[in-house]
């Protein structure tokens, strides 16, 4: 499955999913390769909002398990590897909220 948000700053973030693995890709318009931003090993990957300057985007990770990762992505430090442009982040007691409130709200 490929997902796609619109072009922002002539990128556009997009999202293989629904295999094995899922990954987030930074396009960036009139180029045919993809930049990579994020990574998740099983589970899936949805894309979530853009910062209001374009700079960040938002990869929104899915578990097997249930469990949920955001990864904040800087599109200015993209480069070969993920860990050079990408920071995951979790809440202390994520797990521990009630479904409801594990919900991501963007």
């Amino acid at each position: 499955m490929l997902e796609r948000t619109g072009t922002i700053t002539n990128l556009q973030s997009v999202v293989t999913t629904g295999a094995a693995h899922s990954a987030g890709w930074l396009l960036r318009e009139g180029t045919r390769l993809p930049l990579p931003a994020s990574f998740q090993y099983g589970g899936n990957m949805t894309i979530g909002p853009w910062n209001e300057d374009s700079q960040f985007v938002i990869f929104v990770h899915e578990g097997a398990a249930g469990d949920r990762t955001l990864t904040v992505v800087d599109r200015k430090k993209t480069g070969e590897m993920v860990r050079k442009s990408a920071m995951p982040v979790r809440i202390h007691g994520h797990n521990e909220l009630e479904p409801e409130e594990q919900y991501i709200r963007y």
